[in-house]
């Protein structure tokens, strides 16, 4: 029920709601600047690639840690440990690495940069690619792949 000028109430009418300028204003703006604030807050996060940095950042110290997984381990052991799944002939294994201390220089045992070197060197050295890159098959070691020292070893030709 609401009031007439001279006071009365009329039935089935309700009042106008009292909305004023001030308080309109204090009720939408800080919905405005809370939305504001979100949008500022995810574009700034693609456009100036914040999250992908961060992301970077992470898989940055992630992949140098776990280099050093292997860099107190002898060289054999290394290959082996990250080719678990591969069976791998130990006399080809102990010849490799060393022909490769012989061709590329010592592997250090306290060392983890060789390590990608090493083993990509392993894997075009022995019989992996000619085998069709079988991981059932044994991987034998075939001759130190190294266009220096074995220019005519191609390890991606079929036999």
């Amino acid at each position: 029920m609401s009031e007439t000028r001279t006071g009365e109430m009329r039935a089935g009418h309700t009042p106008a709601a009292e909305v004023s300028r001030r308080r309109f204003l204090r009720v939408t703006l800080p919905a405005l600047g809370a939305a504001l604030l979100a949008s500022g807050f995810a574009a700034f996060e693609d456009w100036f690639g914040v999250g992908s940095y961060l992301g970077w950042q992470w898989r940055g110290a992630r992949n140098y840690a776990t280099a050093y997984r292997y860099a107190f381990l002898p060289a054999e052991e290394r290959i082996k440990r990250y080719f678990g799944d591969l069976t791998i002939d130990e006399a080809g294994l102990r010849r490799f690495v060393r022909d490769f201390e012989k061709h590329v220089g010592r592997i250090k045992w306290y060392s983890a940069t060789p390590n990608r070197v090493l083993f990509s060197k392993f894997l075009l050295s022995s019989d992996y690619y000619r085998n069709g890159a079988d991981p059932k098959r044994p991987v034998k070691y075939v001759m130190f792949y190294d266009p220096y020292v074995s220019p005519c070893w191609d390890p991606f030709a079929r036999a």
